[in-house]
């Protein structure tokens, strides 16, 4: 640090010129004050920091005493070196000339004392300021804290209600889960019935339709066969009347054939039943409008099976 009044080199770490005693206050000093964080930490800081101030006044002053006293020696040296010169004039010169180095340097010591004592009620001024803010930021402290407090308190009945509200919601869903769950019971169920129902009608449905059987000679079935594919068509509801099968005929292939476009669907369900058995089976729709819209012939080839 240069000294801005002498112009003389000091350590970074003085406050005060090692020489003549002026404050030093450069840019790097002035950024390298510590801050305060906290009321206390000010607190702390002030008092250090007057402590450091008259600590280093004191060091002033005394390095100051040790220089004059050193400056005194060597002048009274010198004055006794030339006690026996006949150089009187040069001696008054010399004389004259210490005794107004050692004004001007206790012109100096006093201008820094005043500069000691201004800087210390400028400390003292900065350290009662600092403890009005201090409390001022002590009140905002505690007033901030009483804030934080009563939200805490808030945010504290706001989590008892939501906790609350959070059982009955969880209450609800397994009464409403519960609920649901029998609700589906009853659905399936009713699902079932329905199905057994529309199945049951279906069958009654397919009972009104009068089922012809042509069956080829040259290649019969047998009883166990016949009788298991009347079985499965009268479990459908497809009621087969003796008098209805033909067993001495020739058949080209199995098929099913309807003769009124309102036998379409009961025809393609006989078809679809009939393939278990005749894979080869198929449909056929000749447009006869003389006949019953419920007749339906079903002509039958055993080979056709793959047997």
């Amino acid at each position: 640090m240069i000294c801005p009044q002498c112009q003389q080199s000091n350590p970074e770490t003085n406050t005060f010129c090692g020489k003549c005693g002026a404050l030093l206050l450069g840019e790097r000093r002035r950024n390298t004050m510590p801050v305060a964080d906290t009321v206390g930490e000010m607190h702390q800081l002030a008092e250090t920091t007057l402590q450091s101030v008259k600590k280093e006044a004191h060091f002033i002053e005394i390095s100051t005493l040790d220089e004059i006293h050193d400056k005194a020696i060597k002048w009274a040296k010198v004055q006794l070196f030339f006690l026996g010169s006949a150089v009187s004039i040069l001696l008054m010169a010399l004389f004259i000339w210490g005794y107004k180095q050692f004004s001007d340097f206790e012109r100096l010591i006093l201008d820094s004392q005043n500069e000691i004592t201004a800087l210390s009620e400028q400390l003292s001024e900065n350290a009662t300021r600092v403890g009005q803010d201090s409390t001022r930021v002590s009140e905002q402290a505690n007033t901030f804290g009483q804030t934080i407090q009563q939200e805490f308190e808030r945010i504290k009945q706001l989590s008892q209600q939501i906790s609350e509200i959070d059982n009955t919601i969880h209450t609800e869903i397994k009464k409403l889960r519960s609920e649901l769950l029998t609700s589906l019971h009853e659905a399936r169920n009713l699902q079932e019935q329905a199905k057994s129902d529309r199945y049951a009608i279906e069958k009654i449905q397919n009972s009104f339709y009068e089922i012809f059987f042509q069956i080829d000679g040259g290649h019969p079935l047998d009883d166990a066969r016949q009788a298991a594919l009347f079985t499965l068509l009268a479990q459908n509801g497809f009621l087969v009347k003796d008098r209805n099968i033909v067993s001495h005929v020739s058949v080209d292939r199995p098929e099913v054939i309807y003769y009124n476009v309102e036998a379409r669907e009961k025809a393609q369900l006989l078809t679809n039943l009939l393939r278990k058995n005749f894979p080869g089976m198929t449909l056929r729709h000749l447009d006869h409008k003389d006949r019953d819209a419920r007749e339906i012939l079903v002509k039958l080839r055993h080979e056709s099976s793959g047997n």
